[in-house]
């Protein structure tokens, strides 16, 4: 069988975020699973590697476009990938090419080579862009032979289209051993944004201080938030409490010692840090946001779902764990009975039979 030549198009590969792990992820598993292989375009680096574990032979091709600072860079900016695109495509023998994000999906849009499979994949959920966004989604998504979305509530935000499928983000791997669930430290991880709204965990233990002795709150992360948070962790005398922990390339270790993982996101597309946390046999506990938290945590199972934005309910959620260390064991051995859905070999199997379907409709 020949191999297939499969492009991913990404904002910055460089950068450390979630599209950025997920691509690192699909990249690496193409090449150990299936007959293809793939190339990432990096639209607004100039140079550099991925800060995520990427496999040797993916190659790496740098755009280096400015980013656009409004609507009307942005359009130039999509003027300039088309451009760019169709020049890859021109001197490269490609077969698939695969969007991340918005503003490069509307572009792969425009790609008129028949000999070649578009597909646009959504990493943050539909409502999380602009409604001029979501005009343009209705507009030129059906241009696409494929759309992948991350979970089933957000494909039925694609109504206006019959060529969704969902398939999640990958583990990296599946850890060979569980935590052990007895440091007293809670975990949480993720970009100091409004996104992922660590506000709300400093709140909530604010508000069982009392009940959180010899307890350690880890928040690994670093962004624009940061001066903010210190700011709140002085301000509600937490400092003995809750940790403010730079990025590390150890974070496997992180997860080992943690007792049980809290998210508070805004929002989400689907949160690899629940998964990398319940992969590890952690108790979860989240905000039922939109999306993701209800289709990976088993409410009252292996973890807890609080309403949206509800302190209150997180603090009583965090504080259940903490005084319950057998609940908490008993939520982190369920943890780990779904999670092979994650697997790199599962979301393989996925992504083939999309590929092998858009093939044979091409031949």
């Amino acid at each position: 069988m020949k191999y297939k030549n499969v492009t991913i198009i990404i904002h910055d590969i460089t950068k450390r975020a979630g599209t950025e792990r997920a691509v690192c992820n699909l990249a690496n598993i193409f090449i150990q699973y299936g007959m293809y292989l793939p190339k990432i375009i990096s639209i607004h680096s100039s140079k550099g590697e991925s800060v995520y574990l990427l496999n040797k032979k993916v190659e790496i091709i740098h755009f280096g476009i400015k980013k656009a600072k409004n609507k009307f860079e942005k359009v130039i900016e999509y003027i300039f990938i088309f451009i760019l695109l169709n020049n890859i495509i021109k001197y490269n023998n490609i077969d698939i090419l695969i969007g991340t994000i918005i503003g490069i999906n509307i572009p792969l849009s425009f790609i008129k080579n028949k000999n070649i499979i578009k597909i646009a994949c959504e990493h943050f959920n539909y409502n999380a862009v602009s409604k001029i966004n979501m005009f343009l989604r209705r507009l030129f998504y059906q241009n696409l032979d494929a759309v992948v979305v991350l979970t089933l509530s957000d494909k039925e935000n694609y109504y206006f289209t019959n060529n969704v499928k969902v398939i999640p983000n990958s583990l990296s791997f599946l850890p060979k051993k569980k935590a052990e669930l007895q440091s007293k430290i809670i975990l949480s991880i993720g970009r100091y944004s409004y996104q992922k709204n660590f506000e709300a965990i400093i709140k909530a233990i604010f508000l069982i201080k009392e009940k959180c002795f010899g307890w350690q709150v880890r928040i690994i992360g670093d962004g624009e938030e940061k001066e903010k948070l210190v700011k709140l962790i002085k301000e509600k005398k937490l400092e003995d409490i809750v940790l403010l922990i730079p990025p590390t390339n150890k974070i496997e270790k992180e997860y080992y010692n943690a007792d049980f993982f809290v998210m508070c996101s805004h929002f989400e597309g689907l949160p690899m840090v629940l998964i990398e946390a319940k992969s590890y046999g952690l108790p979860l506990v989240s905000f039922d946001c939109p999306y993701g938290p209800s289709e990976i945590i088993r409410n009252n199972i292996d973890g807890i779902l609080v309403e949206n934005g509800n302190i209150n309910k997180l603090a009583e959620a965090i504080l259940k764990l903490i005084e319950n260390p057998e609940l908490k064991k008993e939520y982190g051995n369920e943890s780990l009975k779904d999670i092979e859905k994650y697997s790199p070999e599962i979301i393989f199997y996925h992504w083939d039979n999309l590929f092998k379907e858009k093939l044979c409709y091409f031949q």
